[in-house]
C-alpha cells in the first residue's frame, strides 16, 4: 500500500509541477507587457465602371456592353454599317471621398488600308466626352484622354448619367461587322 501512495505521489508532483510551469510561462507572457498582431488592410481602386450601353443605335442592330468583376475595364461592340457612328455611355463611380484624375484608354482595331486609298475611308475614329459630373474631358494621345472624376459620380444613379459618352464613327469603306473596342482607366497622380 505504501508503495501505491509512494508512486501516486510521485505522479502528483510530476502533473502540478508541469501545470506551475504551464501558469509561469501564460503568466510570463501576459505579464511581460507586449502584445503583438496584425491588421490586413486592402486598398481599392476608387473608381468603377458600370456596363456600357449604346442607346442610339437603330432599332434591330446588335450590341454587347460589359465591365469587368472589378469595375476597371470595360468592353463594348456594336453592328455598324459603312460611314455610320455610335455613342457609347460608360459610367463611371467614384467611391471615394476626393476628386480623383483619371487616365482613360480605349483601344480600336486597325484596319488595312489599300493601296491609293483616302485612309480616312477605312478608319474608326473615336472621340470622348464626359457627362454628368464629368466635364473636363481631354485627349492627350491618339487612344488615352484624361478627365477629373468628382467625389460625387454615381454612374448611373445620377441623371444625366455620369461618366464618358464613346462616339464611335465608321469611314465610308469601313467593312460592315463588328468591331470590339476595349477600355481602361485608372487613376494618376494628375
Amino acid at each position: 500500500m505504501r508503495r501505491k501512495l509512494k508512486k501516486n505521489v510521485k505522479i502528483l508532483i510530476i502533473v502540478f509541477s508541469l501545470i506551475a510551469v504551464g501558469a509561469g510561462a501564460a503568466a510570463g507572457t501576459v505579464l511581460s507587457g507586449q502584445i503583438e498582431g496584425e491588421v490586413n488592410v486592402a486598398v481599392s481602386q476608387p473608381l468603377m465602371v458600370e456596363s456600357p450601353s449604346i442607346p442610339g443605335l437603330p432599332s434591330g442592330r446588335a450590341w454587347f456592353g460589359a465591365a469587368s468583376n472589378e469595375g476597371t475595364q470595360f468592353s463594348a461592340a456594336a453592328q455598324l454599317y459603312q460611314g455610320e457612328s455610335a455613342v457609347i455611355e460608360v459610367p463611371i463611380i467614384n467611391k471615394a471621398e476626393v476628386d480623383h484624375v483619371v487616365e482613360i484608354t480605349i483601344t480600336a482595331p486597325v484596319l488595312s488600308v489599300p493601296s491609293g486609298a483616302n485612309a480616312a475611308d477605312y478608319s474608326i475614329n473615336l472621340e470622348v466626352e464626359g457627362s454628368g459630373d464629368i466635364i473636363d474631358v481631354v485627349r492627350i494621345g491618339p487612344y488615352k484622354w484624361k478627365c477629373t472624376t468628382p467625389a460625387t459620380s454615381q454612374g448611373t444613379a445620377s441623371s444625366p448619367f455620369d461618366g464618358i459618352e464613346i462616339t464611335v464613327a465608321l469611314g465610308d469603306m469601313v467593312p460592315p461587322g463588328y468591331y470590339e473596342l476595349t477600355g481602361m482607366m485608372q487613376v494618376v497622380p494628375y
